[in-house]
């Protein structure tokens, strides 16, 4: 439902806001809402499909598969304190939260994971560390692989996988040292500025995914 209320942004205005509710109901719920701002005139093609994890409870992980026009995005996320590795469609992953969105010519466009260390497609491994990444974003412009992250990224060093050549590496807007063979990209990251101001994850994406974990109380 779409209610109003008061709220505090530059002073005090009446906003408009979206309430989720569940009836007759117990037990942990989960509500998987994807939110795609379109500008004024615009309209997306926007379609949601649940991804089948097995036996996993809802409000334990949760994978959707969604179209938008030409896109097609993979998305997963773990409420666990201690993720398990999982098959979301063609891809596994062993952290909390990985998307992927692939073009129509089915080549990525965008990766994102946070708090793990492999996300793979079948048996290829997209993005890799031997320590868990915190979060890091990756998209492509032209032969620009580019990486943005908030927080330190592993010593360890990491290797992302590319279809395409890739003659310069970015991290947060700026150069970093790489090496590319076999359409793998590997970073060793001990060195590298991470002071710059980086556009996060989150803001690269180009969907908005919540996802609100409610344990409703019976009594």
């Amino acid at each position: 439902s779409v209610n109003t209320t008061y709220m505090t942004f530059a002073g005090v205005s009446k906003q408009r806001y979206v309430k989720y509710t569940k009836k007759d109901v117990v037990g942990p719920q989960t509500f998987d809402t994807v939110l795609y701002p379109d500008k004024i005139g615009e309209k997306t093609n926007v379609s949601v499909k649940r991804i089948d994890l097995g036996n996993v409870e809802k409000h334990i992980a949760t994978s959707l598969e969604i179209s938008y026009n030409d896109d097609i995005g993979f998305y997963y996320s773990s409420n666990e304190i201690n993720p398990t590795e999982r098959l979301f469609g063609d891809y596994s992953y062993d952290g909390q939260m990985a998307d992927v969105e692939r073009g129509s010519d089915k080549n990525i466009k965008m990766m994102a994971i946070t708090n793990g260390k492999l996300l793979k497609y079948g048996e290829t491994a997209l993005i890799k560390s031997d320590e868990i990444i915190t979060d890091i974003g990756v998209e492509w412009n032209a032969n620009t692989l580019v990486l943005n992250s908030e927080k330190a990224l592993p010593d360890s060093g990491i290797s992302i996988y590319s279809a395409r050549y890739v003659d310069r590496v970015e991290l947060n807007g700026e150069a970093v040292d790489f090496e590319f063979e076999n359409n793998i990209v590997k970073i060793d990251i001990v060195n590298v500025n991470l002071n710059s101001s980086p556009n996060t994850v989150a803001k690269k994406w180009s969907l908005l995914i919540t996802k609100i974990n409610v344990a409703i109380n019976p009594n």
